[in-house]
């Protein structure tokens, strides 16, 4: 019923929290993916998950290493996660991310100025 929705307003979507009161079995999507798609349509959800993709750069950026295997491992599984339940208002997730972001930009080594001639 989801996706049904996600039509009438695929764009900027139906307003956040909203799955619940629109959705014919009254409860809510148990998938961010689909939830933020209908409250906030694919604009709001691409600008969520460019949190995720930007990580996935900077994590490219990092020197190879075990922490560098890791941390991509535990984005992964907090996309997976994302298939079963809804994450997308939970302080610790947002916690999460800030702190990985944090830490891959701590473990970034700095390009080598080119000095011209």
């Amino acid at each position: 019923s989801g996706l049904t929705i996600l039509q009438n307003k695929p764009l900027f979507g139906n307003g956040i929290d909203n799955f619940v009161f629109l959705s014919e079995s009254g409860r809510y999507a148990h998938n961010n993916v689909l939830e933020l798609l209908v409250g906030v349509g694919l604009f709001g959800t691409s600008l969520y998950y460019y949190i995720y993709f930007y990580l996935f750069i900077l994590v490219y950026k990092m020197p190879k290493s075990e922490l560098k295997t890791l941390i991509i491992f535990f984005i992964v599984i907090l996309l997976v996660m994302d298939m079963a339940i809804v994450s997308y208002g939970s302080k610790l997730i947002m916690f999460l991310l800030l702190f990985l972001s944090v830490h891959i930009s701590q473990n970034i080594k700095p390009e080598p100025i080119k000095h011209e001639r």
